[in-house]
């Protein structure tokens, strides 16, 4: 499927808050379904970085210019993410990540309308953070 091309290589560098601060880094993404979803359809997602394990409690989804917690996610009906497009991931880690090169898997599940299981999907790239 798709899945491998989940991960956007050129999307993945550490955030800096208002006052200067590092206070976490984004991962950029595509939804991996050809026809995108409603953003609300994404069930669970986590990422890992060199085997560090950020739950949806940690990440925040970025889509359209809009920013959503989980819980703002699953009520989120109007907003779509459509195939191609991307998105970031916005992770919570002080101090962010060290430059250089990082292991990185994605873990998406969606809910898809006609099927009766979800969409589990999973891309696993060795992506270099941008300074």
């Amino acid at each position: 499927m798709n899945a491998k091309y989940m991960l956007v290589e050129d999307v993945f560098k550490n955030v800096v808050d208002d006052n200067g601060k590092t206070c976490g880094f984004e991962v950029g993404f595509r939804i991996p379904y050809y026809r995108g979803i409603m953003i609300s359809c994404m069930e669970d997602y986590k990422i890992t970085v060199d085997g560090e394990e950020f739950t949806k409690d940690k990440i925040k989804v970025w889509v359209g210019g809009c920013s959503f917690t989980y819980d703002e996610l699953q009520s989120a009906v109007y907003k779509r993410c459509e195939f191609g497009e991307v998105g970031k991931f916005i992770i919570e880690k002080e101090g962010g990540l060290l430059s250089g090169e990082h292991e990185v898997v994605l873990d998406l599940e969606m809910r898809i309308s006609y099927m009766p299981w979800p969409s589990i999907n999973r891309d696993c790239k060795k992506l270099t953070l941008l300074v």
